[in-house]
């Protein structure tokens, strides 16, 4: 499928924003990296990611090296499970993520 086929299947779909989460350690390689990777590229580069349950179904099934998002913030349609640390771990995310996006403006207004 094509940029603009995606874009029109999520539009009929009303998906209006991507969503995708992650533990800090992983969204924080993600940052480094400037990017989304798969959990497989991740592995194969050594870098560093937090295991996760569905990672030997996700190699079983070979999609170890895709990257998924999703049409709804899962946070919100599971907030009544998520527990203090996994909150605290989000806000963390949220912190690291301000900072290093300031990081990279300062670089690119500095380069």
């Amino acid at each position: 499928m094509t940029g603009a086929e995606v874009h029109g299947v999520l539009q009929a779909a009303g998906v209006t924003h991507l969503h995708h989460a992650n533990t800090v350690t992983t969204s924080c390689t993600f940052l480094q990296k400037r990017g989304l990777l798969s959990r497989g590229w991740i592995e194969y580069y050594k870098l560093p990611q937090i295991r996760q349950s569905s990672d030997d179904i996700d190699k079983k099934y070979s999609i170890w090296n895709d990257v998924f998002m999703d049409g709804v913030d899962i946070h919100d349609r599971a907030s009544c499970r998520i527990s203090t640390a996994m909150a605290r771990d989000s806000r963390t995310a949220q912190v690291v993520h301000e900072v290093w996006s300031q990081h990279i403006r300062q670089e690119h207004h500095s380069g």
